[in-house]
């Protein structure tokens, strides 16, 4: 439900982005199936209107239009996918395939990238445009099996471990940046190109891939290049049951605290998944998929729902275990490794007309802040530290009207959100005052977005329910209403006291906010 800064540069991103469907629109020989696959959204919201300006932090400005904020969405929003839904967002897609001068080798090439318009910030990332060979032997289905080898120039952010993307990683940000990402997919990580090698049969797949980057080395000051190497594989037991493993083995440069200065920091893992499906392909994440110029993927991506009628539904069961190597702060000069946990479950059902969805989701600290790397920075937690993993379950259903073109929905959900609570703790010398005082723990929702609570106080339960709206006005046109109430007793914001010291207070607990999209695709 998250890194530096691009404003400097947007300018030029955005003569990129024009020179390129400059070049497209004008070029004689573009394929017919290049094509730039765009959402144009106008999103008028207010993610409270129980609150004022200045009363919660960050602060809500009260209705108005512009860019999304993770305050428009709710834990369970966006499970499978990074982007929320109300960007302004192009995919560029310029693609080449041919045969060559050797029987049974197909080579295919792709441009993919994605613009991303947030008014003052335009930006434009490299969605893993690749090179691709594909050999298929004698005798071997042409349209399912081969053997493929791709190279990805830029980066290989979609070549990733683990199947929902909320709970994969691996992806580019796993080579640590600096910091969190607390503007998500507005601000990209530092691209890493990379490579795979893969084969695949009727009934089941493999591969093997690596991708690297540069870091700083902390003890030269000097970059050096870090690598990661990953691989997996499948297989349908059954023509309705798959299983899925993957794992990684990935370096993440050298620790830059002094105690253990260059020391190798480094995460290893695996995911697995077991899938059972009726009436359904089991698929990706738009997210995880090489945009191809494929009809079906162009309408997977901006499309409206199809209902082809029947039964069809998938359950799905996935987790994620890894160890990181850290600098131990309870053991000077040492460094340990930490585990870091996640799973999912999802069931999603279709039938007639009618879709419902039950999903459940563990992640615990050290997953969510994998990449950064540790919550404190390339540190595992101390001994006398409490740490709590993000627990929650959703369940929402909705029902399409043929006729009118209309969606209702509803969603509803609790969660359990991660916290980190210290050991015990006098901020304000001998003396504290009461808010200074204690042990205090801080709730983190996702990476980069937190909150402190005040001292001796414990997380609570996050409620929430939103009712969801969908009018098709045409296949390329359509506008959707939420309207959500959220109950939220964690949320803090800081005031200064009369002893001018910056002190927690809870906000207001209840969220009634909305969202009223009009939105185009072509």
């Amino acid at each position: 439900m998250r890194r530096h800064g691009v404003l400097g540069s947007s300018l030029s991103a955005a003569a990129l982005g024009v020179a390129v469907v400059g070049s497209f629109f004008a070029s004689g020989r573009a394929r017919a199936s290049d094509f730039v696959d765009t959402r144009l959204t106008f999103l008028f919201s207010d993610e409270n209107v129980l609150v004022k300006p200045g009363e919660t932090a960050p602060s809500i400005p009260g209705p108005h239009v512009g860019f999304p904020t993770y305050q428009n969405l709710q834990f369970y929003d966006n499970f499978d996918t990074k982007y929320t839904g109300f960007e302004n967002m192009s995919n560029l897609v310029l693609y080449k395939e041919t045969p060559t001068y050797f029987d049974g080798l197909d080579a295919e090439a792709a441009l993919v990238l994605t613009l991303l318009d947030y008014g003052p910030l335009v930006n434009i990332q490299d969605q893993s445009s690749y090179i691709r060979l594909h050999y298929t032997p004698l005798g071997w289905n042409s349209k399912k099996e081969g053997i493929g080898f791709t190279v990805f120039p830029t980066s290989s952010d979609r070549m990733r471990l683990g199947f929902s993307y909320r709970i994969s990683w691996g992806g580019d940000a796993i080579f640590p940046q600096g910091g969190p990402p607390v503007l998500g997919p507005l601000l990209p990580s530092i691209p890493s190109p990379g490579g795979k090698l893969e084969i695949t049969r009727e009934t089941w797949y493999a591969w093997i891939g690596t991708k690297g980057t540069e870091l700083l080395d902390p003890l030269i000051n000097q970059p050096v290049v870090n690598y990661g190497v990953l691989g997996g594989g499948g297989y349908d037991i059954t023509p309705k049951l798959r299983i899925e493993a993957n794992g990684a083995y990935f370096s993440q440069g050298g620790n830059p605290s002094s105690d253990v200065l260059d020391a190798p920091v480094w995460v290893a893992g695996a995911s697995g998944r077991i899938v059972w499906h009726e009436g359904v392909p089991v698929g990706t994440s738009i997210d995880f998929a090489l945009y191809r110029n494929d009809p079906l993927i162009y309408e997977r991506f901006f499309g409206p729902e199809a209902y082809p009628g029947g039964l069809s539904y998938s359950v799905s069961l996935e987790g994620t275990y890894a160890r990181q190597a850290l600098a131990n702060p309870d053991l000077t000069g040492t460094t340990s490794t930490y585990p870091a946990r996640s799973g999912a479950f999802w069931f999603k059902a279709k039938k007639n007309r009618n879709r419902y969805f039950i999903l459940g989701e563990e992640r615990d600290l050290s997953f969510i802040e994998l990449d950064q790397p540790g919550f404190i920075p390339y540190h595992v937690y101390p001994a006398d530290a409490v740490v709590t993993p993000e627990l929650f379950v959703a369940a929402g259903a909705d029902h399409s009207f043929a006729a009118s073109h209309l969606t209702p929905g509803i969603i509803i959900g609790v969660e359990d959100p991660s916290s980190f609570t210290s050991s015990l703790t006098n901020l304000g010398g001998n003396a504290p005052p009461l808010g200074l005082s204690g042990r205090h723990t801080v709730v983190i929702y996702d990476q980069g977005i937190q909150s402190v609570l005040p001292p001796n106080r414990g997380v609570t339960p996050v409620f929430s329910t939103k009712g969801t709206f969908r009018w098709d006005i045409s296949d390329a046109f359509a506008a959707v209403g939420e309207l959500y109430f959220k109950i939220d007793n964690n949320a803090t914001t800081f005031y200064s006291s009369v002893a001018g010291l910056a002190e927690p207070i809870f906000e207001n607990p209840f969220q009634l906010g909305f969202n009223a999209v009009l939105q185009a695709r072509f």
